[in-house]
């Protein structure tokens, strides 16, 4: 029997999408998975289509899925896939996830301020270099760390590693390569981005800072509400005593808003609670 998955969106999109999927236990029991893009015109499709085909026990179809492979999907994702109470770390040729350990000596920071693929107008999520310098300082006065970035926009790199000269940026590696050091790493600190779901698959201590996704960024935001931010972005990772998250917290049993952009975080701040969850 055929299983079809269909991902869309950027790269969090599709991941979040493919880790509700059982793809390696759906496999065991003799279904064949077939995975469609449906976003070719996405800034990241460049970077998520090999990574489509490097997915094990399922099959990567180039060509848009038919119109009975497209309604199975959805019911299948609505009604089952999204009931489940697991994420399901999909299994990536040549992708090893390692067990995480108790000492923390590596930390990466996916600082995002390159805006939304580039769009620096879209700022919530966009903090200065000098936050970000003084953040890192602060993480080395604490313990010897080796503290690296996932920085695309190469110009706020360049001055946050001029601050910080032993700090280096790997944006520029392949997307596989940008997991294993996800992966490598013992603490990752990342502005709301896909880099959580491969912390979550390896079990990493996670730093997630979220702002107020209704200003200052995509429109489509501004109709969800934070429980709906909670639930569709966040599943398996809010709850959890290795991961703090930082703007998106829960509050007389509702998800509230706290922060309203990242320029509103203070340096200080971000160390205290890092401290906490690395104690």
């Amino acid at each position: 029997m055929r299983i079809p998955i269909i991902v869309g969106g950027g790269i969090g999109d599709c991941l979040i999408g493919l880790s509700r999927v059982p793809i390696k236990i759906l496999s065991s029991l003799g279904f064949r998975i077939f995975i469609y893009y449906n976003s070719p015109n996405n800034p990241a499709a460049k970077k998520i289509l090999p990574l489509l085909k490097e997915i094990q026990w399922a099959s990567f179809k180039p060509e848009s899925p038919s119109h009975s492979d497209a309604r199975f999907a959805k019911i299948l994702s609505r009604h089952f896939f999204n009931k489940l109470p697991f994420l399901f770390p999909p299994h990536i040729r040549n992708l090893e996830i390692p067990k995480p350990k108790s000492e923390c000596k590596k930390i990466i920071i996916q600082t995002h301020m390159d805006g939304h693929h580039g769009a620096n107008h879209l700022t919530a999520k966009i903090g200065s270099p000098e936050m970000w310098a003084n953040y890192i300082h602060l993480l080395k006065s604490h313990s010897d760390y080796q503290v690296d970035i996932l920085e695309w926009n190469m110009d706020s790199a360049s001055n946050l590693m001029a601050a910080c000269p032993r700090v280096r940026n790997f944006a520029e590696d392949a997307l596989l390569d940008n997991f294993r050091r996800i992966l490598e790493a013992d603490l990752v600190v990342s502005v709301d981005s896909w880099s959580k779901y491969v912390a979550r698959w390896g079990n990493k201590k996670q730093v997630i800072i979220v702002p107020d996704l209704r200003q200052n960024y995509v429109p489509y935001f501004k109709t969800l509400t934070p429980d709906e931010v909670a639930k569709g972005w966040f599943f398996g990772l809010t709850n959890r005593c290795n991961i703090e998250i930082i703007g998106l917290e829960k509050r007389n049993h509702r998800f509230e808003y706290t922060l309203p952009s990242v320029l509103s975080l203070d340096a200080e701040c971000l160390f205290q609670r890092t401290v906490g969850l690395l104690n």
